[in-house]
This record gives C-alpha cells, sequence and structure tokens, in this order.
C-alpha cells in the first residue's frame, strides 16, 4: 500500500544507508580522550560491526519505490467548508421539532445559520512511496 510523504522527505531507504554510514564512521574513528568509556562499548560490539551483523537487527529492505509528487494547489482554486459544517435547522425543521418536544424542556436558544469563512489550509507538496520489507 502506497503511503504520502513530504517531497523533500527522506526515504527509509535513504535513512538507513545513513544510519549504517555513520554507524561504520563511528567504529573507524579513533575515539575522542573525553570520551574514552566509549572503547569499552567499541570492543565489545567490534565483531558485530566487523562483518556487519548489527544489519541482522534492522528490518532488510528488499525495495523501495518513490512514486510522483503531488501538483501544486491553483491559486484561484476556492475552500469549502460544506462537508464537516453541521447542519443548520430550517424554519420547518425548527416548528415540527417544538411540536414534539415537551414545552418545559428549558431555554429556547436562537440557532445560527450563518457560514462561517473556511480557515485558510496549506498543503505540503506530497510523494507516494513504497517500500517492501524482507
Amino acid at each position: 500500500m502506497p503511503v504520502c510523504i513530504e517531497a523533500d522527505a527522506q526515504t527509509e531507504g535513504q535513512i538507513q544507508k545513513a544510519l549504517f554510514q555513520s554507524i561504520e564512521e563511528f567504529w573507524s574513528e579513533t575515539t575522542p580522550d573525553d570520551k574514552k568509556d566509549l572503547e569499552c562499548l567499541k570492543a565489545k560490539h567490534a565483531k558485530l560491526v566487523g562483518k556487519k551483523k548489527y544489519k541482522d537487527f534492522f528490518l532488510a529492505i528488499e525495495t523501495d519505490w518513490e512514486g510522483h509528487i503531488s501538483k501544486e494547489v491553483p491559486s484561484d482554486a476556492v475552500s469549502y467548508r460544506d462537508v464537516f459544517n453541521a447542519p443548520t435547522l430550517t424554519s420547518d425543521l425548527r416548528k415540527s421539532v417544538s411540536l414534539a418536544s415537551r414545552n418545559s424542556c428549558g431555554t429556547p436558544r436562537p440557532v445560527l445559520n450563518a457560514q462561517k469563512p473556511a480557515p485558510p489550509c496549506e498543503y505540503a507538496k506530497k510523494k507516494q512511496y513504497r517500500v517492501v520489507f524482507k
């Protein structure tokens, strides 16, 4: 199933490659004097890094695919609130509701029929992405 990620977001494959490269660099560099406590960690896990067995602790990516990037929203596009507006009561419906309810139910309140303007909405460009793990 494809997912949509930000157009400039890294893919799982890119993130994993960068992470593996960072692990390799960490083990190949000499430990600074102020971080000599890490020497025991490096010694303890030297076989994992040397044989690249640390990759067994991650999901193996079989393949990943980047699809099309979404189109820009046209500058003259108009946003509507129709889908998420609460229904408003018409005068006919108010009459039928008032006839069906008890008179002692409380104080009647006016119903606002005014439509609120649609809030401004920014859409981020997205791209399709699929990844297959082993």
